[in-house]
Formats: C-alpha cells, sequence, structure tokens
C-alpha cells in the first residue's frame, strides 16, 4: 500500500514480482489439473505417483513465466505503441514457457 499526498491508502494489488508469480503458477497448476483429471486409467508402468512431477515442473514454471512477465511489464505504457509490443510479447513469453514446461512435466507418461 502507497498513501497520497492527502493520506489516503491507495492498494496496488498487481504491483509486485511475487503476484505476477502467484497468478501464473495458479494458471499453470489449473491447467495441469485439468489435463490430470482427464486420466480415467493410467499405464501401470508410470507408478502410483506419476501425477507428482507435472503438478511441480509446471506449477513451477508458471511462477517463472510470472516473473518475465513482471520484468517485461516496465514496457508497458498505457496510451503506447509499448503497451502492445510489451503484452505481445509477455503473452509469447508465457505460452513458450507453458508449452516447454508441459512437455517436461509429463515426459514419460501423457506426453508420448
Amino acid at each position: 500500500m502507497t498513501t497520497s499526498q492527502n493520506s489516503s491508502p491507495t492498494c496496488k494489488p498487481f504491483n509486485s514480482a511475487a503476484s505476477f508469480m502467484i497468478i501464473g503458477a495458479i494458471i499453470n497448476l489449473c491447467l495441469v489439473l485439468l489435463f490430470i483429471s482427464g486420466v480415467d486409467n493410467p499405464n501401470p508402468l508410470w507408478g502410483q505417483f506419476w501425477f507428482i512431477r507435472p503438478i511441480i515442473v509446471i506449477t513451477l514454471a508458471g511462477a517463472m513465466a510470472g516473473f518475465v512477465v513482471f520484468k517485461i511489464s516496465s514496457l508497458w505504457i498505457p496510451g503506447s505503441w509499448k503497451l502492445v509490443v510489451g503484452l505481445f510479447l509477455s503473452l509469447l513469453i508465457y505460452v513458450f514457457i507453458l508449452w516447454m514446461s508441459s512437455v517436461l512435466g509429463f515426459a514419460g507418461t501423457l506426453w508420448n
């Protein structure tokens, strides 16, 4: 929270790296749980706890992607071409990290 000159507190909820990382991790966690919940009969060769690695890897990668988006957000200047470039670059990098973490997390199980 910051205070302005009239001493009224204002809240900026998404101005820290931690908030971007948490949002990125939650998005990836929801996506990985969606994929895992669709598996009715897992292959017995995967082991009993096959789903732990994808959950951990993809969620941590989402947090990393959120941090990257936070760093790129310095380009976001409202009313400028930098806003469009920053948003597009952030989305592109986030999707790329999501894709690579899905490959790494699901390797040997759902990703064959």
